[in-house]
Order: structure tokens, then sequence, then C-alpha cells
């Protein structure tokens, strides 16, 4: 643990600004919300999805189902298709094969 302290004041732990959680939503404000590592919307809400991963964000595609897979050979739009059935066959099968995370 790094602590600091000023003028003899007690030693404090550091805080580091938490950008590693920030989120962006569609619709938010982008300049509001500056540095978004990551971005999230509807699995349905592909054009969404696909440009916030050609900005380079990692993408949470939330209630994710089986029709919402992106056929093969494509590389899949998100990078965690989050489900409702994460123990289902075809979404473990979809993780494995697109090496993505749940």
């Amino acid at each position: 643990m790094i602590r600091c302290g000023f003028f003899g004041d007690p030693l404090n732990p550091v805080r580091f600004r938490p950008i590693v959680f920030v989120e962006e939503q569609k619709g938010d404000d982008r300049a509001a919300i500056r540095d978004a590592l990551f971005f999230a919307a509807s699995a349905a809400d592909r054009a969404a999805i696909a440009a916030a991963r050609a900005r380079g964000q990692v993408v949470r595609a939330w209630g994710f189902s089986e029709d919402d897979r992106t056929p093969s050979p494509a590389a899949p739009v998100e990078n965690m298709p989050a489900t409702d059935t994460p123990s289902a066959e075809w979404y473990t099968e979809y993780l494995e094969t697109n090496d993505a995370v749940a």
C-alpha cells in the first residue's frame, strides 16, 4: 500500500483515479465520460457495438442470446457477450471459439 501525507499530517492511503471501470453507454455525452475503456449496449444494437469497437473500446453486449451470435467466419463484434444463460452449451462454445470473455 502506498501512503502519503503533507506537512506532518498522518499518512493516508493514496487513491488513484479509477479509469478501468468507467463505462460508456449509448446516448452518454462522450465529452463527460472521457477515457472510457469500456462500452456497453444491448446485444441487438449491432451498429453501436461496431462503432465502439472501431474506436478501440472493449464492448459488453448485454442481453446476449443465441440469435445474437456472429456467424463464422466473421469475427464477433462484441468482446464480452453478457447473457442470462451462462451455462448454455451454445454460449460456452461461442466464448471458447471466439476468445471472448463472459
